[in-house]
């Protein structure tokens, strides 16, 4: 459902060698900052380390200083879409459903055809109980993105919701297609064989 974020090669080693927790806690993120901008890069790359920075602090659960990272970074370069949409991430997963959806239509109309903002809006309406303009997204992201998984079950999980179980179920098995790992899309996959075994009832789906 997110979009896959890049990180820059240093940090991810750093990541990799001392684990995320770690990394935050002992203040390595400190020298890296400060090395990245001693370097003397461009606008872009600073950009960069900030929104990379972010995510290292957003999946620490640091969620205030991941924002304050995302809008550094958004500032250093108001057309680096990445960092809007993590921000839009960010809000989505804290629940704070309209500013997602600002974050996400700020991405859109930057660059219309970014796949991962307009599957990640057709979550935030899919929350709201407006399944149809849901499903347009997540169609306008397989469009431009065939090969996303993401997008696949998000438009089972809506037909699934709307009880039109064919659709999902082949939606659920496109997924699987692109990602034969996937265990979201496994999950639901076995929510719609419990309909079938139970007849309808309330079921949880993996998102």
């Amino acid at each position: 459902m997110k979009f896959i974020r890049s990180f820059p090669l240093l940090l991810l080693v750093v990541i990799g060698i001392y684990g995320l927790s770690s990394y935050i806690r002992n203040g390595v993120w400190v020298s890296e900052l400060r090395l990245w901008g001693d370097t003397g890069k461009k606008t872009w790359n600073k950009a960069r380390v900030f929104d990379a920075l972010g995510n290292a602090y957003e999946e620490g659960g640091m969620y205030a200083k991941a924002v304050e990272l995302y809008r550094t970074s958004i500032r250093l370069n108001p057309r680096y879409i990445e960092p809007i949409n993590n921000l839009g991430y960010l809000y989505f997963n804290r629940g704070l459903n309209d500013q997602a959806k600002a974050q996400y239509l700020k991405a859109l109309d930057l660059a219309p055809n970014y796949a991962p903002a307009h599957n990640n809006l057709g979550n935030v309406y899919l929350r709201k109980g407006w399944d149809e303009l849901a499903l347009d997204h997540f169609k306008t992201a397989i469009r431009l993105n065939p090969n996303y998984p993401e997008a696949y079950l998000n438009l089972g999980n809506t037909y699934l919701r709307k009880q039109m179980y064919e659709k999902a179920l082949a939606h659920y098995n496109k997924a699987l297609s692109v990602n034969p790992d996937y265990e979201k899309a496994k999950l639901n996959l076995e929510a719609i064989a419990q309909i079938r075994k139970y007849g309808d009832r309330p079921i949880e789906l993996v998102y």
